[in-house]
């Protein structure tokens, strides 16, 4: 036997001679896998553009997926409806093949919904009781969705066409109508179709809208006489009704009025509306005050008022008890919100069970805001507070109480802040904002900890270069399972956080 040594090294060569041929194999094999993968590759790249090159026969979609894509194509039309239009929804989806034409008309919802647009870039047609009339033979028994566009207070005085020409078509399908809007129309619109003399049966939703020519127009509102089911009503340049004006529709429950209106109004419209809900109006200017007893109003739950001077907001509220007040959402042009003191005696006169509270401008200080917040005893505990442009300090004082006070606003789900923008402001603010929620989770025992959502948005440079530092609070307070949301206010849908 030779020695252990040598054998060793005759095994060693052997092995090192077996890898060198595996590994030349494996070089091979290789480069033979590579030049099959790249014929492949080449092979695979050549179908998809032939694929790219082929128009997908539009009829080959299956009906329920076509008709989910007219949906959504019709709802993103703004120009839907009008009959007018080539382009305008459905027209388009009828001259693209005949299975898009026959889907189209058997979906009766795309075309309930019609414009008759008065100062088109042509002169209304001669047709247009015909198209029309086509138009709600394919809505079928759907109700009717219907807009009158006017002119919009131009050089012209009066429409430029007759409206008399459309007289027929309302008087036969006004039955049909569950929502009637008038669009910048000009006077002798309004005036010629309160003397048609419709039945509205149906209607629910109304819209009418005054081309605008310096004051606001005085309507009869005639047109509703026969609307005995008119639940929500919007005004814009268009008077409140006048003191003599007869109202057939006491059942409305939503009022929007878009242009200046004053306290009597106000008033006037509230003792005459019993059921009403929803209301929402901008104050004008008033040099008045009103020593006069508050009406008491006991259905109504939503209130929006816009107003440019806070006596102006004071003489509203110091003429009104509203028990069943939900939410309140105060809009002012000027920097102080309102009288603190008049204020606290409105919610202590309705004692309303308020829940949803936006103010802006926000309040000067913590104590103009206690009378909304209730202290977990009083019937005005609020779910959804929205503070608008608050001052430095008043930020303080509130996220001083928000982190240490358990019982202020211990119902609060949703808490908003819209602060202004300032660079190095805002920092500070997403700090003390995300420590004082962190501090008050700490306070309060976990199922008393209500808060979902927080929100923090303004108007933020797109260049604004964000640090981990600057959001680690905000950030660990989503990790907590808090909805945190930083942002601007134009993309509502996009958080930083």
């Amino acid at each position: 036997m030779g020695a252990p040594h040598a054998i060793l090294r005759a095994q060693a060569a052997e092995l090192e001679a077996t890898l060198v041929q595996q590994r030349t194999e494996a070089e091979r094999a290789a480069e033979q896998h590579k030049r099959i993968i790249n014929v492949t590759e080449t092979r695979l790249a050549g179908i998809q553009q032939q694929l790219q090159s082929i128009k997908y026969p539009a009829d080959t979609l299956p009906p329920e997926i076509l008709c989910e894509i007219f949906r959504f194509y019709h709802t993103a039309d703004a120009a839907a409806g009008n009959p007018l239009q080539p382009l305008s929804s459905p027209n388009p989806l009828t001259r693209v093949c005949r299975t898009w034409r026959r889907t189209a008309l058997s979906l009766s919802e795309l075309w309930c919904s019609l414009t008759i647009d008065l100062v088109g870039p042509e002169p209304l047609s001669r047709r247009m009781p015909q198209l029309l009339a086509a138009r709600v033979a394919a809505a079928g028994s759907r109700p009717l969705k219907v807009t009158l566009m006017g002119h919009s207070g131009g050089q012209s005085s009066s429409p430029p066409v007759d409206i008399e020409d459309l007289r027929r078509f309302f008087v036969r399908y006004a039955p049909q109508m569950a929502e009637l809007t008038l669009y910048q129309a000009h006077a002798d619109v309004f005036e010629i179709i309160d003397d048609w003399d419709l039945d509205f049966p149906l209607l629910e939703d109304a819209t009418l809208s005054h081309t605008w020519i310096y004051t606001a127009y005085n309507a009869s509102f005639r047109i509703f006489n026969n609307a005995p089911r008119l639940r929500r009503l919007e005004l814009e340049n268009v008077e409140m009704w006048p003191t003599y004006a007869h109202v057939s529709w006491a059942n409305l429950t939503h009022l929007i009025f878009n242009s200046d209106t004053s306290v009597p109004q106000c008033l006037r419209a509230l003792k005459v509306l019993p059921l009403l809900e929803h209301f929402f109006i901008s104050l004008a200017s008033d040099p008045q005050s009103y020593n006069i007893s508050p009406f008491r109003h006991d259905r109504l739950q939503s209130v929006q008022v816009y107003y440019d001077e806070a006596r102006h907001l004071d003489s509203l509220f110091g003429t009104l008890t509203l028990p069943a007040l939900l939410k309140l959402e105060l809009v002012g042009a000027g920097i102080a919100p309102y009288d603190t003191t008049k204020m606290e005696a409105f919610v202590r006169r309705s004692s309303p069970p308020l829940s949803d509270l936006s103010l802006m401008p926000a309040p000067s200080t913590l104590e103009d805001l206690l009378s909304f917040t209730g202290n977990g005893t009083s019937r005005h505990n609020l779910v959804n507070l929205k503070i608008n442009f608050p001052s430095p300090a008043f930020t303080e004082q509130f996220l001083d109480a928000w982190a240490s006070d358990a019982r202020f606003c211990s119902e609060v789900v949703s808490l908003i802040f819209h602060p202004r923008y300032r660079e190095g402001a805002l920092e500070i603010l997403l700090k003390r904002v995300a420590e004082a929620t962190s501090r008050r989770r700490e306070i309060v025992a976990a199922a008393a900890f209500k808060l979902r959502r927080l929100e923090i948005g303004c108007t933020i440079p797109g260049d604004r270069i964000w640090l981990d530092e600057e959001l680690a609070g905000l950030r660990q307070l989503k990790a907590d399972g808090l909805d945190v949301f930083l942002g601007d206010l134009h993309k509502p849908t996009t958080s930083i956080v």
